[in-house]
């Protein structure tokens, strides 16, 4: 038996001593009992209603859960569109000559002279324009000193034609 039950019977027969009325204590027993069913009653509803507002706020707890969720995947996307990460330095676009597939590479484990296309699967040479190398060209942002070496050059025209 649970405590409250223990509880009530031990008020009961602590009634049934005292009172030495036989009806008397018949009527005592009877108005204890209807409030003993009242009170379970209530107690019951009020556990009903716990319960329902505990569902109530376990909903809405996935609901929000969910919607934190889905905040958070657009949070990190938006950071990846936004911030180049550490480990994109490493990766470089390449357009295949052969059939203008568009692919990313890795070259995080050292730089290759050449990469297969995984769309067409030919071999691509991949010249990265060394430093140390002339370009061939008139350009004055590269590192080639280009820019430099066609001033000299025009100038030295310059004065050939005056010449």
């Amino acid at each position: 038996m649970s405590e409250l039950q223990e509880k009530f019977k031990s008020l009961l027969e602590q009634l049934e001593k005292h009172i030495k009325d036989k009806e008397e204590f018949e009527y005592v027993q009877k108005v204890f009992y209807e409030l003993y069913v009242i009170f379970l009653d209530e107690y019951d509803k009020l556990i009903d209603e716990s319960t329902k507002r505990i569902d109530s706020i376990v909903e809405r707890y996935k609901v929000i859960e969910n919607k934190l969720s889905i905040l958070e995947n657009t949070v990190s996307t938006i950071e990846k569109d936004i911030y180049i990460e550490d480990e994109s330095e490493d990766e470089f676009e390449i357009v295949c000559p052969y059939c203008n597939y568009e692919f990313y590479a890795d070259f995080s484990d050292g730089i290759k002279k050449e990469i297969q296309c995984p769309e067409c699967q030919n071999t691509i040479e991949l010249d990265w324009n060394d430093e140390d190398e002339d370009c061939g060209h008139s350009c004055y942002d590269c590192n080639h000193d280009c820019y430099n070496h066609n001033i000299d050059d025009e100038e030295n025209e310059s004065d050939d034609e005056d010449m």
